[in-house]
């Protein structure tokens, strides 16, 4: 009697291989691909940058009489909100792998990738300086999906994820 289940139970395993080539390896494709970016050219891509389109809105920010709106990834919409019935966008402030900012005492601080950095921002002259960063103070950003699918490689940053 046990001979008699012991043999499906073979064949179910053996055809499970035959159907599947067990011994084959398989290349799986992730849905979602890691962007790098040099840290020493991550420290220096913050800039303020002409006006453009928005991608993927995230937060919005309110300060004084400007609207910082939030670019995921790629950095903050600045708008002019002297006029509140009709705000006027006026810059781009690019900095990678942001998503977050907050203002106190005219000081910026904005998460930027693993990074928390502070920084002087004068809009009239159009000039950004970081006066803080420390580094690695948030984890490795992850994929839309919330997996991670790359590990942060030495001397680099994830700054964003795309589709594969």
């Amino acid at each position: 009697m046990k001979n008699l289940l012991f043999i499906p139970l073979v064949m179910l395993f053996y055809s499970c291989c035959f159907y599947n080539d067990c011994g084959a390896s398989r290349d799986y494709t992730y849905p979602y691909k890691a962007v790098y970016m040099d840290r020493d050219v991550f420290e220096r891509a913050i800039a303020i940058k002409p006006i453009q389109d928005i991608d993927t809105s995230g937060k919005i920010y309110v300060y004084q009489d400007y609207i910082f709106v939030n670019d995921v990834y790629k950095g903050f919409h600045i708008y002019n909100n002297q006029d509140p019935s009709n705000p006027v966008l006026i810059h781009f402030l690019e900095v990678p792998g942001a998503t977050d900012m907050a203002i106190k005492n005219d000081v910026v601080y904005i998460n930027q990738a693993t990074d928390l950095i502070a920084l002087e921002l004068d809009l009239e002259a159009q000039s950004v300086t970081v006066t803080k960063r420390i580094a690695d103070t948030f984890p490795t950003i992850q994929a839309p999906d919330g997996w991670s699918y790359a590990k942060q490689q030495e001397g680099s940053v994830i700054v964003d994820w795309i589709e594969n």
